[in-house]
C-alpha cells in the first residue's frame, strides 16, 4: 500500500515525502537524477527493497526539489540547496539523526550533508556515486565535455517522444518490457525536458572532492562492476578519501541497483549499519562563511531616506537569519 505524501518547506520550496515502517532507527533514501515517489510504488523491484529497509527501521522517501512532486523550480539549484532538502525532511519528521542512502547524484548530495551536519548523520550509504561530473587529468572516470554534449542533446531531442536510450542503465531488464515502460514513465514523470536538461547541467557541474575528508561517520560505498553510467572505480576513489569507508562491489552491470540484486543490497545495509557505532561529539564539520557587503550605504540612504534604508537592511538581516544556516549579522 502506498503511503500518504505530505509536504514540508525548503526555505521557499514545497519538499514531498512519504514515511514507512517505525523503529528506532530513521533512514533517509535520497534518489538519483530525478524521481517521483508515487510512481516509485508502481515498480515491484523498488517496492520489494523499501519494504527489506523497513525491517530496519523507518524509511523516508523525499523528491528533491525540481523533482517529482516536490515544487517546480525556475532557477538552477544547487547541490548545497539541494542538501537542504534534506534537513527539511529531517526537521518535518524530528529526526535528530538519520541514516542516510543515496543512490547516483543523490550519493554526492548525502555526502555533503553527512561532511557538513555530522551529528545528524548515523552513517553514510551510497550506490553507484560520484565525487565528480566533468572529466579531469586527476578524476579520469568521469564524462568528457563531448559525453555530457551528447547527453544534453539525447534529452533535448528524444526526451519528450520518450525515446531515451535507458537499456544502457538496466542492461539486465532488456528484456523485460513492464520495467522499461516503467523507468521511461518514471523520468517523464520526474522532470519536464527543460528541468531534466538543468538537472542534468547542474550534475555537470558537481565537485565534491574538496569535502570528502571532512565526513567523519560510517560510510559504505557500494557500486556495480559493470556500471557503464558512473564508473566502480569511482566509489573506490571517495572511499579512499573518507576516513574509514568500507567499499562493496557487485558482479553486475545495472546502474539501479534495485533493478536485480535489491535483496543483496539490503542484506549489505542491513549488516553495516547493524554495526556502526556512531560518534556522538563530532570535533570536525564542514562549514561555510558568507559575508555580504552593501555597495556605497551612504548613496542609498540619501535617495531613499534613512527610513526606507532602516527597513532594507533590516528585510536583509531578517531573510539571513531565517536560513537554515547559521548567521551572524555584523552590525
Amino acid at each position: 500500500m502506498k503511503p500518504q505524501t505530505k509536504y514540508t518547506k525548503s526555505g521557499r520550496i514545497n519538499i514531498a515525502y512519504q514515511v514507512i515502517g517505525e523503529g528506532d532507527i530513521d533512514i533517509v533514501y535520497v534518489p538519483g537524477w530525478v524521481s517521483n515517489i508515487d510512481l516509485m510504488w508502481e515498480c515491484p523491484q523498488l517496492v520489494e527493497f523499501f519494504r527489506g529497509l523497513t525491517k530496519i527501521g523507518r524509511l523516508i522517501l523525499f523528491d528533491k526539489r525540481g523533482t517529482g512532486l516536490s515544487d517546480r523550480v525556475t532557477d538552477l539549484s544547487t547541490l548545497e540547496e539541494r542538501m537542504d532538502d534534506i534537513r527539511a525532511v529531517m526537521d518535518a519528521e524530528q529526526v535528530q539523526q538519520a541514516v542516510l542512502f543515496g543512490h547516483s547524484e543523490g550519493g554526492s548530495v548525502s555526502a555533503l550533508f553527512a561532511a557538513t551536519y555530522p551529528s545528524r548523520t548515523h552513517s553514510l550509504i551510497t550506490f553507484g556515486v560520484f565525487a565528480k561530473r566533468r572529466w579531469s587529468h586527476d578524476y579520469p572516470w568521469a564524462p568528457t565535455d563531448q559525453e555530457r554534449q551528447l547527453t544534453y542533446d539525447m534529452i533535448e531531442g528524444k526526451r519528450g517522444s520518450g525515446d531515451m536510450d535507458l537499456v544502457s542503465l538496466a542492461p539486465s531488464m532488456e528484456d523485460d518490457k513492464s520495467f522499461m515502460e516503467w523507468i521511461a514513465r518514471y523520468f517523464r514523470s520526474g522532470a519536464s525536458p527543460s528541468a531534466a536538461l538543468a538537472l542534468t547541467k547542474m550534475n555537470t557541474a558537481i565537485d565534491i572532492r574538496g569535502i570528502l575528508h571532512a565526513i567523519k561517520v560510517p560510510s559504505l560505498f557500494m557500486c556495480c562492476t559493470g556500471d557503464v553510467d558512473v564508473k566502480v572505480d569511482e566509489s573506490k576513489y571517495m572511499a579512499r578519501q573518507v576516513p574509514g569507508a568500507k567499499v562493496v562491489e557487485f558482479d553486475t552491470t545495472d546502474h539501479f541497483f534495485w533493478a536485480r540484486d535489491a535483496d543483496k543490497v539490503v542484506d549489505e545495509i542491513t549488516s553495516f549499519v547493524s554495526d556502526v557505532r556512531p560518534v556522538s561529539d563530532h570535533q570536525e564539520l564542514l562549514s561555510t562563511i558568507m559575508i555580504t557587503e552593501i555597495a556605497d550605504p551612504g548613496y542609498h540612504i540619501v535617495k531613499s531616506g534613512d527610513t526606507q534604508w532602516l527597513l532594507t537592511k533590516k528585510n536583509h538581516d531578517d531573510i539571513m537569519r531565517s536560513t537554515s544556516l547559521k548567521c551572524l549579522v555584523l552590525k
